[in-house]
């Protein structure tokens, strides 16, 4: 009600004006004549309060000009020539009407405009293309830290808003779009703030096609960059304790493997084999976790550093005194844990077996091992130049170690491969998942 009420005050405003200065500029006895004083106030109240307003002045018009006809007795020419007026004055009316439209859908694109650069902290800026100054809104005043000022402001003067460190970089990467040399400026970078905590602002434009120069936006970044840091903060510390608990239980393994050693000077021989075997195991898992804690992904092994520190483990037991040489081939790869202790209790396995069966107590020989990514997956072996047996002798003789050898191979979802000729070689062939 308010805004039709308004609406009519405007249009009876604007027909009394109009009706008022024909009256002291023309003669109002002749009603046909100073028509054209009144499409302004048409048009006025149109714009201002809708095309009802401009319809009520043709109406209020119509109304005056026919009592005049009447009390005057024109012509029909001139109540023609009146009635082509009021009609042009409802185009009017109606054009003025669209345009009271158009300016209120402006006006509420500003105001949802504005409240969008409100949330999302986004303030407006122009840089002509001489690069000389800028032009900055309100809002991008105050993502800088300063009051609003209704001049340019200098480049120079600009740059000394920022951190002295983040100010080269923003300055050559403007120069560079300024001078077309690239398609947009997008820069990250820090102003000065009272509280000495870094204010983070990503700066935006896009050149302005023939008048060059650039345009774009000033965005309040702070928050993600601070998230990020706490996110940073957070996977240190985790990665941290990740390390510390792995490095503690590679302690508690080689404490029991030492316990075990100790337990096995003084068993029954023929149980001491037994007892090596799992202190063997036990190294090797140790070998995992001090892998996990030196560094890599968190979950992941350098599986070829891995394999390098269970054999030269291996060589200290084995093959120190028995003239036995034990090498390694092995890609660079990152296992996850899991899987690596798998293949490091597979690899103590072949190797003991190797060196129990292959090679007599005074004969030298020569041991490899190898880890190779291959277009199929991945393919682990142990290889000795060693007597040599048949191919299902050690799946007979050596019991418990083979069978958790292919019980490796099995949760890897890969198959144990035996070949005798021309060397003794164990082969564990992964698929290309082994690695996920």
């Amino acid at each position: 009600m308010s805004t039709v009420g308004g609406g009519l005050a405007v249009a009876l405003a604007c027909a009394g004006a109009s009706l008022l200065a024909r009256a002291a500029l023309l003669d109002v006895c002749q009603p046909a004549v100073g028509l054209v004083l009144f499409y302004p106030a048409i048009l006025l109240a149109g714009t201002v309060s809708g095309r009802p307003a401009g319809l009520a002045v043709v109406g209020v018009e119509a109304l005056t000009q026919a009592w005049l006809l009447q009390a005057t007795g024109s012509a029909p020419a001139e109540a023609c020539g009146l009635l082509l007026a009021l009609l042009s004055g409802t185009a009017v009316a109606f054009a003025a009407g669209e345009l009271h439209q158009a300016l209120n859908e402006v006006e509420a694109l500003q105001k949802r405009l504005h409240c969008v650069q409100d949330l999302a902290g986004i303030g407006e800026w122009e840089w002509p293309a001489d690069g000389s100054t800028l032009n900055l809104s309100d809002r991008a005043w105050a993502l800088l830290g300063q009051q609003p000022r209704a001049q340019p402001v200098s480049a120079g003067q600009f740059y000394t808003m920022l951190d002295p460190d983040d100010v080269g970089a923003l300055r050559t990467a403007a120069s560079t779009a300024l001078a077309g040399r690239s398609p947009e400026l997008a820069m990250e970078f820090r102003v000065l703030s009272a509280d000495g905590k870094p204010r983070w602002r990503l700066m935006r434009g896009l050149p302005q096609g023939e008048s060059g120069g650039l345009a774009g936006v000033l965005i309040d970044i702070t928050p993600q960059r601070r998230m990020e840091q706490a996110c940073q903060q957070a996977l240190a510390r985790q990665e941290l304790v990740y390390r510390e608990l792995a490095h503690r239980v590679k302690n508690n393994f080689q404490l029991t493997a030492s316990l075990l050693r100790l337990q096995s000077r003084r068993v029954d021989p023929g149980l001491r084999p037994v007892l090596e075997g799992a202190i063997h195991r036990m190294d090797g898992m140790a070998a995992l976790h001090e892998s996990l804690s030196q560094g890599g992904a968190e979950g992941q092994v350098a599986f070829d550093a891995y394999l390098h520190g269970i054999c030269n483990h291996l060589a200290r037991v084995y093959t120190a005194d028995r003239g036995i040489t034990l090498t390694v081939e092995a890609d660079a790869t990152l296992l996850p844990a899991d899987r690596a202790l798998l293949l490091g209790l597979a690899i103590v396995e072949l190797v003991g077996n190797a060196v129990r069966h292959a090679f007599s107590a005074d004969t030298p020989g020569r041991i490899v091992v190898g880890f190779r990514q291959v277009p199929e997956g991945f393919r682990l072996w142990v290889e000795d130049d060693g007597v040599g047996f048949e191919e299902l002798e050690p799946m007979r003789a050596a019991g418990f170690g083979m069978l958790l050898v292919q019980s490796c191979a099995q949760q890897l979802e890969g198959e144990l491969v035996i070949e005798r000729a021309p060397a003794t070689h164990f082969e564990i062939r992964l698929p290309p998942q082994a690695a996920g």
